[in-house]
């Protein structure tokens, strides 16, 4: 049995989990602060909002929604968050185990995660692959204060690091299958990523290849479940894959911009995506660690540290 007390391997996976959460509490705090965040999805819709605020103030729907005051306020209110996120990184990379108080930030910071994915699922219409898609994003904060300060059980922790990923790329194979509109923006990222590496395949071309990708995804999320010995390949390829579909959105859309409005743009954008890699690279090192366990020769450089 994988045991999570002071050990060397333990220290890997913290570190792995440290990393994927200051990665998706960076990208979104530095989004939040320099372009947008879907508060208005719910603040400005009027069967959700119109009557608390007739309820509760002297303004009309339109005198609301019109006022420049109101908007000044959502603004500050999506700037405010992205800073807390920005703290939130921060206390991911610092946070200890006699940090009691201050590690609740990590749940506070995941539960505005959570909330965020649930913005974004109502404004693509309620689909459900909307939200289950951002998955390792937003449960990344919660496994890293789990292995800290809970003695978690190898087999329960392995399977929900597991159905993490699976419902990830579930709900990004949803949209390359096309089972959703599969995003236009999907095309031009990965034209600009293969123009980049002096490909030049056709629209047809890109999308049977995006297509191909969704069933790798729906494979991937069912070979992950399958013994260690068969799910090691699934999950080296959901952290190659992950990290491409991460990376692309930079190297996708990268031209020369003395304004480097582009790279302002997108590189938050593949660092809040760094968990869809580091999430299946964490399940990676404790199986290699449960293997260690079964055989200590197979790696003795690692035994001595």
């Amino acid at each position: 049995m994988y045991n999570f007390n002071s050990n060397f391997f333990k220290q890997i996976l913290i570190w792995i989990l440290r990393l994927s959460a200051f990665c998706v509490f960076f990208g979104r705090g530095w989004e939040h602060l320099i372009t947008d965040a879907p508060f208005r999805a719910v603040l400005w819709d009027p069967g959700i909002m119109e009557g608390f605020i007739c309820l509760l103030t002297d303004l009309t729907w339109h005198e609301y929604t019109s006022s420049s005051t109101c908007n000044f306020l959502i603004d500050m209110s999506i700037k405010l968050t992205g800073l807390f996120y920005l703290i939130c990184a921060a206390v991911s990379l610092k946070v200890q185990l006699n940090h009691k108080h201050l590690s609740k930030t990590l749940i506070a910071g995941s539960c505005l995660l959570i909330i965020l994915s649930l913005l974004f699922y109502k404004t693509k219409f309620y689909k459900l692959g909307q939200f289950i898609e951002y998955s390792c994003q937003m449960l990344s904060p919660l496994f890293l204060y789990a292995v800290l300060y809970y003695q978690v059980k190898f087999n329960k922790f392995n399977l929900v690091l597991k159905a993490t990923i699976a419902l990830t790329f579930i709900g990004h194979g949803l949209y390359a299958l096309g089972v959703y509109i599969t995003p236009g923006v999907w095309f031009d990222m990965a034209l600009g990523s293969f123009n980049f590496v002096g490909l030049h395949p056709s629209i047809t071309q890109v999308a049977q290849m995006i297509f191909v990708a969704g069933v790798l995804d729906i494979l991937l999320a069912i070979g992950i479940f399958l013994p260690k010995k068969w799910a090691t390949p699934f999950l080296i390829w959901a952290f190659i894959w992950g990290l491409l579909t991460a990376l692309s959105r930079v190297v996708g859309f990268m031209y020369f911009d003395p304004t480097l409005h582009t790279f302002m743009q997108w590189i938050p954008q593949t660092i809040l995506r760094m968990p869809h890699a580091l999430i299946p690279l964490a399940v990676i090192v404790i199986i290699y660690k449960d293997a260690v366990s079964f055989n200590p020769k197979a790696s003795p450089i690692l035994l001595n540290l």
